[in-house]
């Protein structure tokens, strides 16, 4: 049981669909089962996602990604932010732009973008101790 159900308009409540994290201040609503009959992206999510803004803090909803599921970018208009999930060195830059590019063409929300799989171990490569070393060979510094 979970939105699907909930936006159906079946006997289902709110508080049928809300699980909270055992320990937490976190409450989960699953996607619910599957249908075709509703209209995820319309006036009543809209309505839903406003009424949750009067509750909670943050609303955090994970979606499909933006290029291969059209629908995914009727989301935007009902969202504060949204949030690009991109693994490092998988990630196309061409896909992001792209992505981000339909986002602002739909939407007025605010972006970011979070890389994940990212190998900090290369950040050594940038380390300006190492640019000491450049410059006392390409001036003849003595080290001392």
């Amino acid at each position: 049981t979970g939105l699907s159900d909930l936006m159906k308009g079946s006997d289902i409540n709110f508080s049928d669909v809300l699980f909270n994290i055992e320990g937490s201040s976190l409450d989960i609503i699953p996607a619910g089962n599957p249908t075709n009959e509703i209209d995820f992206y319309g006036e009543q999510l809209k309505e839903f996602i406003s009424t949750l803004k009067n509750i909670y803090d943050y609303i955090i909803i994970d979606s499909a990604p933006i290029l291969p599921v059209s629908d995914t970018l009727h989301l935007a208009s009902s969202v504060d932010t949204t949030i690009f999930v991109a693994r490092s060195e998988y990630t196309k830059l061409v896909g992001l732009v792209n992505a981000y590019k339909k986002i602002t063409k739909t939407s007025n929300c605010s972006t970011s973008c979070i890389i994940n799989y990212f190998d900090t171990q290369k950040l050594d490569y940038y380390n300006y101790s190492k640019y000491g070393s450049y410059y006392n060979t390409y001036y003849n510094y003595e080290t001392k």
